[in-house]
């Protein structure tokens, strides 16, 4: 039985908030459900977040025979794996830990093939020049002599193979890369690297559906992982040889070993690129220099571009690993945050990508849903007085609704902090709410109706 090196390639072509409105939620029901149906996909868990909106979920097809995916069940992330690695990387910038421009020799001395000289930005951004472990058929060789060995990231330094090029000379995707900045991490904080990703990342989003299972335990169900990329031309599950997908995810590290729900996963995104709360904007703007590499793509520090994807220019990582196939994106023009997850590598990201996400994201647009449109045609019928406010607020609907409405405020990140409730179309023309508890900031009043959705900002002041 063998595992072939297909492990961690990543090719790119390209409790939050209220239910989503149904005619949205129909809409991308039926377009996952008949690609994922005519794509012959094993299993999927899917996620978009539409900030001030509502989170969409669906799962599709089988974990394994008797046991159905679900939106709660945890997915491989693959090289999707590299954005959260390189976000703590450029928080520890921020917090002057270490400097991106630092060069690598600072931790690695006399590494065979590793040139010191080599900055970390270089590393993060594909322009080392270090090659990739997983291009080394010797790796493979000895992993597949032993696929529940336990891999530690030192013992994977050996099989970096010869550089492919000087620092800075050109751009080569490498799996190496993000295993030495795994490694600095661990180094530079004293942490291993999945209680730097809870520190930096995990516990201040609140993401407790996030793993590296390599590190830890997850306490959730993780879908079955499909291959065939063990010795068969057929699908097969893994764990149905009674074979362990942690091994495999120590191989992976910190280039490509993160797990996690669909749900979790929009929620980094939108708060690494929306909300921006993770890291300072002067980090997103590093992280968002990229070098050209072709055919509409571009890479940056952990993150890809991708031009003309529906017309627009998105940020994007997708992955796979053992068993698993992902994409995602995220939108700058409506602040959407977009996942697909699947359980099986017998695809690749293109057929992912496009008709699956593309679809979905062409669905979005079509029914004009974001950020820039949250403010529809009552929006203009509201008002919330006075505003700023020191506790007491009242909301005004100028308008004659067809059904009751439910009104809540969210914070700026669009986590709900107050339910205020649901109320009868007649009795939701004059509102009076409390808010003297809260804290002092800038909120949204959101209210959602069958037909109807707005939001406002509210303002609270001493």
């Amino acid at each position: 039985m063998k595992i072939i090196n297909t492990l961690l390639l990543t090719i790119v072509t390209g409790s939050i908030m209220a239910q989503v409105p149904q005619v949205i939620n129909d809409k991308l029901n039926k377009t996952y459900d008949s690609i994922c149906t005519k794509l012959n996909i094993k299993g999927s868990s899917a996620a978009i977040l539409i900030p001030n909106v509502g989170i969409w979920k669906r799962n599709f097809g089988i974990s394994h025979t008797g046991k159905s995916t679900d939106t709660e069940m945890l997915f491989t992330l693959g090289s999707n794996t590299k954005t959260y690695t390189a976000t703590v990387i450029l928080k520890l910038h921020q917090l002057g830990m270490l400097n991106i421009n630092d060069t690598i020799g600072k931790w690695f001395n006399n590494v065979s093939n590793v040139n010191g000289t080599a900055k970390i930005q270089q590393l993060l951004n594909h322009t080392s020049g270090i090659a990739s472990y997983t291009n080394n058929n010797t790796f493979w060789s000895t992993v597949n002599n032993d696929l529940a060995k336990p891999w530690t990231p030192e013992e994977i330094l050996p099989y970096i193979p010869a550089a492919s090029f000087a620092p800075g000379a050109s751009w080569e995707y490498s799996n190496s890369n993000y295993l030495l900045a795994g490694i600095i991490i661990k180094q530079v904080t004293g942490k291993s690297l999945s209680e730097a990703y809870r520190t930096y990342i995990f516990n201040p989003l609140s993401l407790g559906k996030t793993f590296l299972p390599a590190e830890e335990t997850t306490n959730m169900d993780v879908a079955h992982h499909w291959s065939t990329s063990i010795g068969n031309p057929y699908l097969t599950d893994w764990e149905g040889l009674g074979l362990s997908y942690v091994a495999m995810d120590k191989v992976s590290w910190a280039a490509g070993g993160l797990y996690a729900t669909a749900e979790d996963n929009v929620k980094f995104f939108n708060a690494l690129f929306n909300t921006k709360t993770i890291i300072a904007d002067s980090m997103i703007t590093k992280m968002k220099v990229t070098r050209n590499i072709g055919n509409g793509a571009a890479y940056g520090l952990g993150i890809f571009t991708y031009a003309g994807f529906n017309g627009r220019t998105v940020y994007s990582h997708g992955g796979s690993n053992l068993g698993g196939v992902n994409e995602n994106l995220y939108d700058p023009v409506n602040s959407v945050s977009m996942s697909i997850l699947t359980n099986q590598d017998s695809i690749d990201n293109d057929m992912v990508l496009i008709p699956l996400l593309y679809n979905l994201h062409k669905d979005l647009i079509a029914l004009k849903v974001g950020v820039n449109n949250i403010e529809n045609n009552i929006s203009q019928n509201i008002k919330i007085y006075p505003n700023p406010s020191n506790g007491n607020v009242a909301i005004d609907i100028d308008q004659d609704l067809e059904d009751d409405i439910t009104i809540s405020i969210v914070d700026m990140s669009g986590k709900q902090i107050m339910d205020l409730g649901s109320f009868q179309k007649q009795n939701a023309r004059h509102l009076k709410i409390d808010v003297s508890n809260l804290q002092k900031g800038i909120y949204l009043i959101t209210g959602k109706s069958t037909n109807h959705t707005f939001t406002k900002k509210l303002m609270l002041v001493d």
